[in-house]
């Protein structure tokens, strides 16, 4: 990786990012969250107490290279790993979802909890439906999805499913499929995240900028429309109404009208 950061700016710019993520996204309950991703390894932050727990593969993780994570309903973590899936328990203790419990990849890239509170999960080899820790359901390029390779998920409040993928994006209702490339409105094919906003738009980061999509119509934002970088890592829609945008230049915040670049501690 070469974009003119040490690793160690990297390292600071992805844990205060990610840490800001997870409490714009869901606001901690309790004191055992939000968690942070520190590439190699992950951080166990406790509210209150500021006390931190490194947990990786000698604490019983599947794998050190953290992907995603997501929180269930139950304040389970879900952690994306090169080697499967590490649940980590919200009263104690993992579960893991490897290709023994019939992934199609070891390597899981994303992660995305549905309203009945199962679990996606995106590979190279398409996407995973999981319960706990049993597969449901495996859906392919064969089956619908545009491309195997499934970059990252959200599900909306109706339970549509949107995929982004290496070739574009694919909304999945349950029954039916409905694909959009470039040529439906896409800055770009390769679909790096995904994020539903509180009017229902659905906002996608690609390499070369960001596309919304509000159930009609595509608009796109660049470098030159007021982000950091064109290449986006990660999309967080707030409470309030604004969108948080990282990227490989910096954060933004886009307040509904125009942009505007945020410095991290």
């Amino acid at each position: 990786m070469s974009i003119g950061l040490s690793i160690s700016t990297l390292r600071q710019r992805a844990v205060a990012f990610v840490f800001f993520f997870l409490m714009i996204r869901r606001p901690p309950r309790s004191t055992l969250f939000p968690y942070t991703t520190l590439f190699r390894s992950l951080i166990v932050y406790t509210i209150g107490s500021g006390s931190q727990q490194f947990v990786g593969q000698r604490e019983g993780f599947l794998g050190n290279t953290i992907n995603d994570m997501v929180l269930d309903e139950e304040d389970n973590l879900w952690v994306a790993t090169e080697a499967g899936i590490t649940v980590m328990k919200k009263r104690g203790g993992f579960f893991h979802v490897g290709k023994k419990q019939g992934l199609p990849s070891e390597e899981v890239i994303s992660l995305g909890v549905d309203i009945d509170n199962s679990v996606w999960a995106g590979t190279k080899n398409g996407v995973a439906h999981i319960k706990r820790n049993v597969v449901l359901e495996i859906l392919e390029k064969k089956d619908g999805l545009v491309d195997n390779t499934v970059l990252a998920i959200a599900v909306d409040a109706l339970g549509n499913k949107w995929f982004g993928t290496k070739k574009g994006l694919s909304k999945f209702t349950g029954s039916e499929w409905h694909n959009f490339t470039r040529e439906s409105g896409l800055i770009r094919n390769e679909v790096r995240t995904v994020a539903l906003d509180s009017h229902w738009n659905v906002w996608c980061g690609t390499p070369d900028g960001i596309s919304v999509f509000d159930g009609a119509d595509w608009r796109s934002y660049r470098q030159k429309d007021g982000l950091p970088s064109d290449a986006i890592t990660l999309i967080a829609p707030d409470v309030d109404g604004d969108v948080w945008v990282a990227t490989r230049g910096g954060v933004a915040r886009f307040t509904g009208d125009h942009w505007v670049k945020e410095e991290l501690p």
